[in-house]
């Protein structure tokens, strides 16, 4: 029972541990505009941001679990993806069992 709490608790603590990280991004009206290599130079930086839109993570870890961490490429998450989803169903046949041992007692 101990056990079983504690799993509860530290899958709701577990959201709060991974925030995603966001990163900057600059809107067009604060840029100014440059002209010849800084353009270039400027266009190479934007290039390595790698900004995601975190709509389409959304819509995509919503169809199948895990498949936003891997657009975002943050793949370190999908083990805590997988775990939370492993422990949760385990923890669930594991009550509807006991639940229909004891159902008549």
């Amino acid at each position: 029972m101990k056990i079983q709490l504690f799993l509860w608790a530290s899958l709701a603590l577990l959201p709060a541990f991974s925030f995603a990280q966001q990163k900057e991004v600059r809107d067009s009206a604060s840029m100014v505009v440059k002209t010849g290599i800084d353009t270039a130079q400027e266009s190479k930086r934007d290039k390595q941001l790698n900004v995601y839109n975190p709509r389409k993570a959304a819509i995509r870890s919503a169809i199948f679990p895990g498949l936003g961490q891997i657009y975002n490429k943050k793949y370190w998450k999908l083990p805590i993806v997988y775990a939370g989803l492993g422990i949760s169903g385990s923890i669930f046949v594991y009550n509807l069992k006991w639940y229909k041992r004891t159902r008549f007692a």
